[in-house]
């Protein structure tokens, strides 16, 4: 089986395929990455990480569940947990301004 650019060899269902695609260009948009390897990849900075928490939040409203969102993106389903977790508490508790920013313009685009 090919492995893609995320480190995965898993296929998502086709109902999500297009829908994913699209948080993840959307994503790497705002961003600035320039492939979805270094999303998944890159180094732990917090950039990195909220682009990996917001991909993975839009993929669980789809309605996918984390070990789905994990194994299609190369992740243990925990650290998916942990990560959308991290996401909320940044968004609810912390005066990040510009990842609020983001967050809105991705779901914008979507």
């Amino acid at each position: 089986m090919k492995t893609k650019t995320n480190g995965s060899t898993n296929k998502l269902p086709r109902v999500y395929e297009q829908k994913v695609k699209k948080i993840i260009s959307a994503v790497l948009d705002e961003f600035n990455c320039e492939s979805e390897t270094q999303m998944w990849t890159a180094p732990r900075t917090p950039q990195n990480c909220w682009a990996r928490w917001i991909v993975w939040h839009f993929m669980r409203k789809l309605g996918m569940n984390y070990v789905m969102i994990g194994g299609y993106t190369g992740h243990d389903h925990g650290t998916v947990i942990s990560g959308i977790r991290k996401l909320q508490i940044d968004l609810k508790q912390r005066p990040h301004e510009v990842l609020r920013e983001i967050f809105k313009n991705v779901s914008e685009k979507l």
